[in-house]
């Protein structure tokens, strides 16, 4: 019985020395106990229009359309990446004011354009079937989500646009109405 319990144990032994030789051999694959994976780029998606519901005359032309790029020039286009890990980044393009003025029915478009540095918000994904749900500065206190439907190649966004009206009285910007808004972006191939 002692030989044979000896053989169980030697077998038990050489077998754990096996395991463990073959979780060495992944070393390359592991740091501290986890595994390392690689990052990729899983989407990329390349602004194409920016479609409002309702027709505006934010240029003031006496032509109201729903193609907002027609309506506030030098927008730039923007970009969204997602990668693998669940993170990516999304193209920022500075801050778009649209003021209204009632009493001469005009509106006056102000664009700052963002500083070099700051051209790229972090993002954190997720994926939902055809949604992507896109948080924005997730590690601030001004964080955002988005949620995008995916048609085809085709990404969509949803939002609203923000109209304020200048209160000269007081001097201040106070909010008047909400356009809604669609972005879209075209999915490019990833490497």
């Amino acid at each position: 019985m002692k030989t044979t319990m000896k053989f169980y144990l030697s077998i038990f032994a050489l077998g754990l020395f096996f395991v463990a030789c073959d979780k060495s051999d992944d070393t390359e694959d592991k740091t501290d106990g986890e595994d390392i994976e690689e990052v990729t780029i899983v989407e990329t998606w390349k602004s194409t229009a920016i479609i409002m519901e309702e027709a505006s005359d934010f240029n003031n032309d006496g032509t109201k359309n729903t193609d907002f790029n027609k309506e506030v020039e030098g927008i730039p286009q923007g970009t969204i990446t997602l990668k693998s890990d669940g993170t990516g980044t999304a193209s920022s393009f500075g801050a778009l004011y649209i003021i209204y003025s009632e009493e001469e029915d005009t509106y006056e478009t102000i664009y700052e354009p963002v500083e070099e540095s700051e051209s790229e918000v972090e993002i954190v994904w997720t994926k939902d079937g055809d949604k992507r749900i896109l948080k924005y500065n997730a590690d601030t206190d001004q964080s955002y989500t988005q949620t995008g439907v995916v048609s085809g190649a085709t990404l969509e966004i949803l939002d609203v646009l923000p109209i304020f009206e200048h209160n000269i009285e007081e001097d201040i910007y106070e909010f008047y109405e909400e356009k809604h808004i669609s972005f879209f972006y075209e999915k490019e191939d990833v490497q």
